[in-house]
């Protein structure tokens, strides 16, 4: 759950080419200036059957479908041959200039991206949704069995979302997050480039 609600932060500010190879200046959800919601409104489709929902991986209810309907992204090739940030695949919705943008990482929330990323970020095979199966050139990634009801719940209620956050937030600041099981002998860590590149 922190997880989820940390990157809800995600609805602050934008993404840079110069920075961080993504180019996304109209950030995740558009009003880069207010923390709020509207970056699970703008991944999750309807909520209204939440509380009875079997979210597992094999689900094939209604309800995740509906879960599974919101925005269409799709995933666009950023090419920064010409800076010295690396190349960059990024998910988006709306026409450039004035697109929203969404990494792997945000779309890994309500989507199962496990085996599906090429080494540079790409996900070739499987789309957001496919809303003709059968005559699809590439299927709907499977849904987040983990995390996208948790991402559902905040869609629905903006002042559990900002609770939540608060105390992930909080819990960060005080304890930060040091995880030595991937051969780290001792913090703070760094993440390989190979890493860096699919976040």
């Amino acid at each position: 759950r922190n997880t989820v609600a940390i990157m809800g932060a995600h609805s602050l500010g934008g993404l840079q080419r110069e920075n961080s190879g993504y180019n996304g200046t109209n950030g995740w959800v558009g009003n880069t200036n207010l923390l709020a919601n509207g970056y699970y409104d703008s991944i999750v489709g309807s909520t209204a059957d939440l509380e009875t929902c079997d979210l597992s991986a094999d689900s094939t209810e209604d309800c995740v479908t509906e879960l599974k309907n919101a925005n269409r992204w799709e995933q666009m090739f950023i090419d920064n041959s010409e800076l010295v940030t690396p190349d960059r695949w990024e998910w988006e919705r709306g026409a450039v200039p004035d697109q929203f943008v969404m990494v792997n990482s945000d779309i890994a929330l309500v989507r199962n991206l496990a085996g599906l990323m090429d080494a540079d970020g790409r996900v070739s095979t499987c789309q957001w949704k496919c809303n003709r199966p059968g005559r699809c050139g590439t299927p709907a990634c499977p849904h987040a069995p983990e995390t996208i009801g948790i991402a559902a719940e905040y869609a629905a209620d903006n002042g559990l979302f900002l609770e939540e956050f608060e105390s992930a937030f909080k819990t960060m600041l005080a304890h930060g997050q040091y995880d030595t099981s991937a051969g780290c002998a001792s913090p703070p860590c760094t993440v390989g480039a190979e890493a860096r590149r699919n976040l």
